[in-house]
């Protein structure tokens, strides 16, 4: 397993762009939330993946039953929290019907806690990657655990190809209340990956989901029913970090942090500032798209 320091900066000496095309590792992607299997499946597939998704633990079961009869995945990315089958149920159900067949199941997950990942590892997953989703590192994982379950034979047959180098996207320099707002290192990689027109859908598809999922944590909390205040704070909150939009999520990550524990005693103050950056975000995105011109 690559160490944190060794992790980053291997990171910063490796262009993403066909990096595993050579291997050309077939992976399975499960998680509920559609932004989060775009750009997840995105970067996988520009870095040389076959990917296939699945947006439900019961839709996962059936599509590695198929693959037992077709070409088998080389690798599970499993969110943990989902509805009605989370990702701990969807991998001991896995585990349960195909067994040692089972290829590694990699978790993802926004839960950074010790006790959390060491939970996960005693449930059933062999490792798994942080949320908010970030291409170096989703990418090196997965090499990781490609390079580790490859087999003698393959590994004596690849060859090294020089990888060809993105065209690079030009930047038009972003104000200074710009930077303040996003991550435009995030935003970048995400247009340089898959282009300005992949990042304009992928900003108009969450502004939608957003709309409904501030109005509904509103409605929940009026109604008391705070489980479902929780999950659509911990969409939004997932989403805007994968997307780099930096200041809503710090503002959604500190209210969804008191909910996860129960304690909604300052919902009442902290939830307008968040509908306020959402709407700062809404005004300003058509100028995030105009730097990456």
């Amino acid at each position: 397993m690559i160490a944190p320091f060794q992790e980053k900066k291997y990171a910063e000496e490796f262009q993403i762009l066909n990096y595993l095309a050579q291997e050309n590792p077939h992976i399975l992607l499960v998680d509920d939330n559609a932004v989060n299997r775009k750009v997840a499946s995105e970067i996988l597939s520009k870095a040389g993946c076959r990917v296939q998704t699945a947006d439900s633990g019961r839709k996962a079961i059936q599509l590695v039953d198929a693959s037992e009869k077709a070409e088998r995945y080389d690798l599970i990315l499993m969110d943990i929290q989902m509805p009605d089958m989370d990702g701990l149920e969807t991998t001991h159900e896995l585990r349960r019907l195909f067994g040692e067949k089972l290829p590694p199941v990699l978790a993802m997950t926004a839960y950074s806690m010790k006790e959390d990942r060491e939970r996960f590892l005693s449930q059933g997953m062999n490792d798994y990657v942080s949320k908010p989703i970030r291409a170096e590192m989703l990418v090196l994982k997965v090499k990781e655990w490609v390079d580790r379950m490859a087999s003698r034979q393959r590994e004596a047959v690849r060859l090294e190809t020089k990888v060809k180098e993105p065209e690079p996207v030009i930047q038009k320099p972003a104000s200074a209340e710009l930077n303040e707002l996003y991550d435009f290192a995030v935003v970048n990689q995400l247009a340089e990956l898959a282009g300005k027109e992949m990042v304009e859908q992928v900003f108009a598809e969450f502004e939608q989901e957003a709309i409904e999922q501030i109005k509904l944590a509103q409605e929940f909390f009026e109604t008391q029913d705070f489980q479902g205040v929780e999950s659509n704070l911990h969409t939004l909150k997932g989403n805007a970090g994968t997307l780099g939009i930096t200041r809503l999520h710090e503002a959604v990550k500190t209210l969804e942090h008191k909910t996860k524990v129960g304690n909604f005693s300052t919902f009442a103050t902290e939830f307008p500032p968040i509908k306020d950056e959402f709407n700062i975000f809404q005004e300003t995105y058509t100028q995030v798209l105009e730097t990456l011109a």
